[in-house]
């Protein structure tokens, strides 16, 4: 059973730190319209603020980078990793290039695992210095993001939030 949340890594250009964590099951029915469930909504939502109050314009929801995050939080709780680097082989770029987001843009991505609450997550990405950099950055317009539970996993909740400009 799948279900989207968080462990905590981070991408940002070309530099990636990742933690290793566990695997997933689907949590709270995803809309139709934007792919993503009420928490994946909020987590934005908090990101938004965020950014607002930092005096940055807020990101949109983008369905190719949410494709993306949501095929990265399901690997990692299926197979109990935390890696920027997919089980395929991929780097962060490949692998949304491969759901066909712009190859001329700039991309990052935080990666997180064990929280299942959108502020939970938000606030674990705030306080690490390289999640807030992409966070905070003002190259970025566009989101996608995703939350994958497996209650089999050493972490249970996988989360994958991807960046582009």
């Amino acid at each position: 059973m799948w279900r989207h949340l968080p462990a905590i890594a981070t991408l940002t250009g070309f530099t990636v730190l990742a933690p290793a964590m566990a695997a997933p099951q689907v949590a709270g029915a995803a809309t139709a319209l934007t792919g993503v469930d009420p928490t994946e909504h909020q987590v934005i939502s908090e990101i938004n603020r965020y950014r607002r109050a930092n005096r940055l314009r807020a990101l949109r929801l983008e369905p190719r980078l949410t494709a993306a995050a949501d095929w990265m939080s399901r690997d990692m709780a299926s197979h109990s990793y935390v890696s920027h680097t997919d089980r395929l082989g991929r780097s962060p770029f490949q692998r949304i290039a491969s759901f066909r987001y712009p190859g001329n843009t700039r991309r990052g991505e935080n990666l997180a695992a064990g929280p299942s609450g959108a502020r939970a997550v938000f606030v674990q990405w705030r306080n690490s210095p390289t999640h807030r950099a992409n966070l905070l950055s003002r190259t970025y317009r566009a989101v996608g993001v995703s939350r994958t539970f497996n209650p089999r996993s050493a972490s249970g909740y996988y989360w994958t939030l991807n960046f582009g400009s």
